[in-house]
């Protein structure tokens, strides 16, 4: 398993369905759903990790945690995916650097 931290800022290019566009990393996981758990304030996010693993030559990201409070905001569920999972990999995939 690896990690990858990230300022709750760091720019990422969004994937979406017809279009790319750059927005924070805490705007990414709030436009894909990950922030909708009672009791957040945004405000307060600052630092962010991915952690992640090979299988074979892919990445596979298993979780996105808070890296100071350790919330958890997105876990591989493997089953069910939605269109905002499919979007938040994509874009981690692509721009989020996420290598040895």
């Amino acid at each position: 398993m690896f990690e990858t931290n990230f300022k709750s800022s760091h720019m990422i290019t969004v994937d979406e369905p017809g279009t790319t566009r750059e927005m924070t990393f805490l705007g990414m996981l709030s436009n894909t759903g990950c922030l909708r758990m009672k009791d957040i304030n945004i405000n307060e996010i600052r630092n962010l990790s991915v952690v992640w693993h090979y299988d074979g030559d892919d990445v596979m990201i298993d979780e996105i945690y808070d890296t100071d409070s350790g919330e958890v905001y997105w876990v591989d569920h493997e089953e069910n995916w939605s269109e905002y999972d499919e979007v938040l990999l994509c874009s981690l995939l692509m721009s989020g650097d996420l290598e040895c």
